[in-house]
């Protein structure tokens, strides 16, 4: 695999980036006796199968767990060993149906660069991170978790994020470099997890995963055929995705119909998103990238409130991010076998090596899985950054897709949680799932917990 160094001028551009979520990780360094990190891929390529997976089992208590023992596994595989390319991943079989029956679901994190832990520690994972009345941060049994009725396998991808890790030669810059690292560890984890291989398969992700779940369902759709190991890919669900950026990064019409900005900063937003779009026709992608930036600070700097997740919001809540602390804590650190490993400490380095990816549109390959195989797409009504309307205009942009013509005639349906109350609202048409999450920002897992428990697994079970 080729990779390139990005130039100096990019990374120092970059330095005020705007991630997809969520920010920059906070290093906290190991201060006792955390173990060492746990490299499967020895094991996996000699065949011993039953040690990796005695070795990947989390058998320390994980603080806030203690009463409720879960089942979990957690490692380091090999993905590149030219360049020293290490994956981590948490993996959590379901907890209330036959592992062995219910399918395997991947999450992948946006960012680019962010880490996998935090939709693990505060979405949808069996142990989310809160502030408990001192301030501290405590983990918790999460009775919302994803890994009910599927086998929930968290992966800091690509290598860079959380605590994966590369050489800074081996950093991504496209999201062919991606999928080549991730298709590797997924054959080896299914491989390494063989009981498996046969149960049906999706890939899921949020923001910026919006980019990297399309990219790797297409990649296995594109090997299965010749490989020794076929991934049974049977569908795909993102979340607030920033799938196509000449659709989805466009913010003006969208400020000014919920009154955060005015017509004059409409119009000037209107004529930087038009700029931006130019450069995409051109192939300019980092001269893309900075209009966009551009446009995020003519807007952030008119609504005098930082954060750009959630309209209802002007601050970050600090137990967002708390989730850092604990997965750093040195009893987790030697609990999931992560050792003394630095946790994000290239998150930034990941953004800048993908800048010329970033506003590159993965709408073709949607459209493709759209053809193939069931596809979730699900929002926030609140988001800003990865908006609804967004969304609808990539759908507006399609080209190929064969449910295009009753796409537009077809109406949605409102949705109501287990409980009858009404959550969002859903469009069904072919193997498009549709859906807008009410009162919910960018993290609609954090925003409505339940009603994204209700979603999540009627689309798997195929009755949403």
């Amino acid at each position: 695999m080729q990779k390139f160094l990005v130039f100096v001028l990019t990374v120092g551009v970059a330095l005020a980036y705007r991630p997809l979520r969520p920010q920059v990780h906070k290093q906290i360094p190991a201060q006792g006796d955390v173990g060492e990190p746990l490299y499967l891929t020895p094991l996996i390529q000699s065949g011993d199968i039953t040690t990796a997976q005695d070795l990947a089992r989390v058998t320390d208590p994980l603080p806030g767990t203690e009463s409720t023992p879960m089942e979990s596994y957690s490692g380091f595989i090999t993905v590149d060993e030219a360049f020293d390319s290490n994956t981590f991943f948490w993996f959590f079989p379901a907890q209330e149906v036959d592992p062995a029956e219910a399918p395997v679901v991947i999450w992948l994190q946006g960012g680019p660069g962010s880490s996998s832990l935090f939709g693990l520690l505060e979405l949808h994972g069996p142990i989310i991170t809160r502030f408990d009345e001192n301030g501290d941060t405590v983990g918790t049994v999460n009775e919302y978790t994803w890994a009910k009725k599927a086998n929930m396998l968290y992966i800091d991808n690509p290598v860079g994020s959380g605590y994966s890790y590369t050489k800074t030669s081996g950093l991504p810059t496209s999201q062919e470099d991606v999928a080549i690292d991730l298709y590797e560890f997924l054959i080896q984890w299914f491989t390494m997890f063989p009981q498996y291989q046969a149960n049906e398969f999706y890939a899921f992700g949020e923001s910026y995963g919006g980019k990297w779940v399309p990219t790797i369902a297409k990649k296995i759709h594109d090997e299965n055929p010749t490989a020794d190991l076929k991934i049974n890919l049977a569908g795909i669900g993102i979340g607030d995705g920033f799938m196509s950026p000449p659709e989805t990064a466009v913010y003006g019409d969208y400020l000014y119909q919920v009154g955060l900005v005015d017509e004059k900063l409409r119009d000037e937003l209107l004529e930087e998103e038009q700029r931006m779009k130019n450069h995409v026709a051109n192939e300019e992608w980092f001269m893309a990238w900075s209009s966009w930036n551009k446009e995020f600070d003519m807007f952030l700097s008119a609504m005098g409130c930082p954060y750009y997740y959630e309209i209802t919001l002007c601050n970050t809540d600090p137990e967002e991010d708390n989730y850092e602390v604990y997965a750093q804590s040195d009893v987790v650190r030697k609990a999931i076998h992560a050792g003394d490993r630095p946790f994000g400490s290239q998150s930034g380095a990941v953004y800048n090596s993908m800048l010329d990816d970033f506003m590159r549109p993965e709408r073709e390959t949607v459209e493709f899985l759209l053809n193939n195989y069931k596809v979730l797409i699900y929002d926030g009504n609140f988001d800003i950054i990865c908006n609804h309307s967004g969304i609808l205009d990539m759908f507006a942009a399609m080209t190929t897709w064969t449910g295009l013509d009753k796409y537009y005639q077809t109406d949605r349906s409102v949705f109501k949680d287990r409980n009858g109350d009404v959550v969002g609202y859903l469009k069904s048409v072919d193997n498009l799932r549709m859906f807008v999450m009410r009162n919910a920002g960018h993290m609609v897992p954090l925003s409505q917990p339940l009603a994204s428990q209700d979603m999540f697994e009627q689309f798997l079970d195929g009755s949403l």
